[in-house]
């Protein structure tokens, strides 16, 4: 069976996370969650995140329900620390020695790229009472919560502020879950080609007849943590409103994008028009 790990960006949506100096958490957290991604495409595993835009509410009942679904191997939830003090700590199910590991695993490689620590800590009914480290324990999922850096601390934010400061966070909690995992790299793809022949690739992902139920649509798919809208029809029989998730220059970005939709349940198709 192919190895799943599944990347919980916290916050998201009208939750923001902590903000301060211009930076806001739940940027943070998708930006690192998706450099994160970006580094394990090349070893044998499949990574899933809980959402791919700052849009949408997801509670977390949402989130732990759609990673027992898919059966994932680890759990990590990425996230950014506020309200005083300095360092990453990341933390884990009280007695969960699996958990544990890669907890430590992390603070690890935190440490390769210059954070100091302030502990890998026990999550528990007392103390630290995470759902998203703690449901996935209980039913035998390793599951973690990392807090890289406070947001409002002079010397953290110098650790996060640049998009070349959150690659290097993601790719750490990577090779951490590498490690832990024991995934072995794959034969790298062909280098895709950019496509410039001045075509638009959309993704659609429904039609209906009443603006009502486009609208309905469009929200439930943000509420999986997708970007989508409708646009009028009105070229055929009558008015159609269609739902789209996306469109972009080049197709193989498209399929990719169709791909994750798939995943979350959201069944589309690709067309091509001129810009």
């Amino acid at each position: 069976m192919p190895v799943k790990i599944y990347l919980n960006p916290e916050h998201g949506g009208s939750d923001g996370g902590a903000s301060y100096a211009g930076l806001t958490e739940k940027t943070l957290n998708l930006k690192t969650a998706k450099y994160c991604r970006e580094y394990l495409k090349k070893y044998d595993c499949t990574v899933f995140l809980s959402r791919e835009t700052d849009t949408g509410d997801l509670l977390i009942t949402q989130r732990i329900a759609d990673l027992k679904e898919k059966k994932v191997n680890a759990v990590i939830t990425i996230a950014h620390n506020a309200g005083g003090g300095q360092g990453c700590e990341i933390f884990y199910w009280k007695d969960d020695s699996s958990s544990k590991r890669l907890a430590q695993l992390i603070e690890e490689k935190f440490k390769e790229i210059g954070q100091i620590s302030r502990g890998v800590k026990a999550s528990s009914e007392a103390a630290y009472n995470f759902g998203m480290v703690r449901e996935p324990s209980k039913d035998g999922i390793p599951a973690v919560l990392s807090e890289f850096a406070f947001l409002d601390n002079a010397q953290d934010r110098l650790l996060v502020d640049s998009d070349e400061d959150l690659k290097r966070e993601g790719e750490a909690i990577g090779k951490a879950v590498k490690e832990f995992l024991n995934l072995k790299e794959v034969a790298a793809e062909p280098e895709k080609p950019q496509e410039d022949n001045g075509a638009i690739y959309r993704i659609q992902i429904g039609a209906f007849r009443l603006k009502a139920n486009a609208e309905s649509y469009v929200e439930y798919v943000k509420r999986r943590g997708f970007d989508a809208f409708y646009k009028e029809d009105s070229s055929g029989d009558g008015v159609i409103y269609r739902v789209q998730a996306g469109a972009f220059k080049n197709k193989s970005y498209a399929r990719e994008h169709l791909a994750r939709l798939r995943e979350a349940g959201i069944e589309g198709f690709i067309y091509e028009n001129p810009q």
